[in-house]
């Protein structure tokens, strides 16, 4: 069996360390990408409730005039 140049063994973990600081990276940024999505989805919900709000007092206003 040959034996181990600590040099090249050296090497491979440095390698393993940088591709696992790029797989970490990759997957923060996957994370926080997909809690600002979910924000901006609770966000537009509020929005979107506040729209058919308005509207349905908008509507009251409009039976009420029509009614007159």
């Amino acid at each position: 069996m040959a034996e181990a140049d600590l040099g090249l063994v050296l090497r491979h973990l440095q390698s393993i360390q940088d591709d696992m600081r790029v797989l970490t990276a990759m997957v923060l940024r996957v994370d926080h990408g997909q809690a600002r999505m979910s924000e901006d989805i609770r966000l537009l919900g509020n929005e979107l409730r506040a729209m058919h709000q308005q509207y349905s007092r908008f509507n009251d206003r409009l039976v009420k005039l029509e009614g007159a």
